[in-house]
């Protein structure tokens, strides 16, 4: 899992210069490369996004260390639903005290993928990255909306 990460985070930083950033007003879903998401009752907007692109079928929205989530989508082709159980979907969430959570479960839906921009939502269980025996407590996201634009 170490090496997914290491090179998920090379290709992350390889590629950040695709990120179209918006930052002349408040954060919203309709950002040009933004996240947002309800995680323990509390709404989490990213509207600084450090990395946004499509790579040879990869989506990549976000940059764990700079932001506090990461969605990966790997082989995609075209909008619809993309599971964590079918390893097509890796994602990560850092809470503010210094918890990391990876995705258990869970879907994300592509709606509209183009040569330029996804957009689509996500629901998911997560768990703390160093539950390797999967016996601790489990945290819900929801409603989650991303919106990159590459």
């Amino acid at each position: 899992m170490k090496n997914i990460f290491l090179l998920f985070s090379t290709l992350i930083i390889l590629t950040s210069s695709a990120c179209n950033n918006d930052d002349d007003g408040p954060a919203t879903p309709l950002d040009d490369c933004s996240i947002v998401y309800t995680i323990d009752g509390q709404t989490m907007t990213e509207s600084d996004i450090v990395a946004c692109a499509l790579l040879d079928g990869t989506l990549n929205i976000g940059l764990i260390g700079s932001n506090n989530i990461q969605i990966q989508v790997n082989e995609l082709d075209g909008p619809g639903t993309f599971t964590i159980a079918d390893n097509d979907v890796v994602i990560l969430v850092d809470l503010d005290d210094g918890t990391r959570l990876v995705a258990e479960s869970g879907t994300v839906t592509v709606d509209q993928l183009t040569d330029s921009k996804a957009t689509g939502t996500f629901s998911l269980t997560l768990r703390d990255i160093n539950d390797f025996m999967l016996t601790g407590p489990t945290v819900s996201l929801t409603n989650g909306q991303f919106n990159a634009s590459f």
